[in-house]
């Protein structure tokens, strides 16, 4: 558990705001595009967790931080950007999350395309990216709904001036204010409507600068935009290695008939321990543990977000997620406990792990 330390509160807009947060426990260490789960016990009847990404890059900003964006029937976020302040306290577990940007050798295109907030885990990349890669051209499209809604605007405008040859940002702008946006916007730097497959194609290759195979994409934001993008870069003939998505809404999991799995033990290595839990055909791993009150990280429950995630060691375990039905022998021998039920009557997890 870490403990954090409000340190400043910074209004981004009228419904977001950054959180510099202080760890009381000592550094922080994360890596850009990951996220924090925090937990919450005092503000309802029942505890409950929310997990929102980090804004920050590391060895760039001297104190890790998050930014929220209020939303409807949102306790957590009212409380965060409404109410929370400077020395309030939250707690949360360790950063997880695998939208980040693996090391490269060489120059390539990395291509950072959200909406709304989803620019957040975003701005995180784009600062690491013009850090580290300095030969790298990096792109940033974002849509919104005017330019008042853009959460680090006049951030992101400055890194573009001071980082010319080296990084391009266009924003989509649904609403039309043409006259504002020519008075805010460098030419060429914005355009009016929404994102389509079409225009992600025409973006992509205007601005592409590398070889094809060594460009990198970073999807956040509504699942529309996602899914057009998504469908758009497999259109252009994109592997799925080369295209990241994070999701910030997540759907209810199929539950699977049990009469599917086999009963099993599993183990479990966490923290320096192993754990041996018993896991009745129909149940998830992490529903089993929790069960027999062994306590293992978790913020989702779809298989989203990861950071229940682990590596299969031997055995073979079965995933129902949000992105469809997902296998250890597809997926490198990543496991979510969340959502997985074990196919095999042992099975061996390690939750040790470094995304890096």
């Amino acid at each position: 558990m870490i403990t954090f330390s409000i340190k400043e509160k910074i209004q981004e807009t009228a419904r977001a705001a950054t959180l510099i947060l202080e760890p009381l426990n000592g550094p922080l260490e994360y890596h850009a595009g990951q996220f924090l789960t925090f937990l919450f016990d005092d503000l309802g009847v029942l505890s409950f967790r929310r997990s929102y990404s980090l804004s920050s890059a590391p060895g760039i900003d001297a104190f890790p931080a998050i930014t929220v964006k209020r939303t409807i029937n949102g306790r957590a976020s009212r409380y965060l950007v409404e109410e929370a302040g400077a020395g309030d306290l939250l707690h949360a577990i360790e950063p997880a999350g695998q939208f980040v940007l693996k090391p490269a050798s060489g120059a390539r295109d990395i291509f950072l395309i959200g909406g709304g907030s989803g620019i957040t885990p975003l701005y995180s990349l784009l600062k690491w990216a013009l850090a580290q890669e300095p030969q790298s051209n990096i792109v940033l499209i974002h849509a919104d709904h005017s330019s008042q809604s853009i959460i680090f605007r006049e951030a992101i405008g400055k890194l573009a001036r001071q980082y010319p040859t080296q990084f391009r940002c266009i924003y989509l702008l649904s609403r039309s204010d043409d006259d504002v946006y020519e008075s805010i916007f460098p030419p060429a730097s914005w355009l009016p409507g929404r994102l389509s497959n079409a225009l992600v194609e025409d973006l992509v290759q205007r601005y592409q600068k590398h070889p094809p195979a060594l460009s990198q994409f970073f999807l956040c934001g509504p699942e529309g935009l996602m899914l057009k993008s998504s469908q758009a870069l497999g259109f252009m003939g994109y592997t799925p290695e080369q295209v990241h998505r994070e999701f910030f809404v997540v759907k209810p999991p199929a539950i699977p008939p049990a009469k599917l799995f086999p009963d099993s033990q599993v183990k479990i290595r966490y923290k320096g321990k192993l754990y041996e839990v018993d896991v009745p055909a129909g149940q998830t791993i992490l529903e089993s543990a929790e069960n027999q009150g062994i306590r293992l990280p978790y913020s989702c429950r779809s298989g989203i977000c990861t950071t229940c995630s682990g590596q299969c060691l031997s055995g073979e375990v079965e995933m129902y997620t949000q992105l469809g039905l997902m296998n250890t022998n597809t997926t490198k021998g990543l496991v979510m406990t969340c959502t997985g039920y074990p196919l095999t009557k042992s099975v061996e997890i390690s939750l040790d792990k470094d995304p890096a």
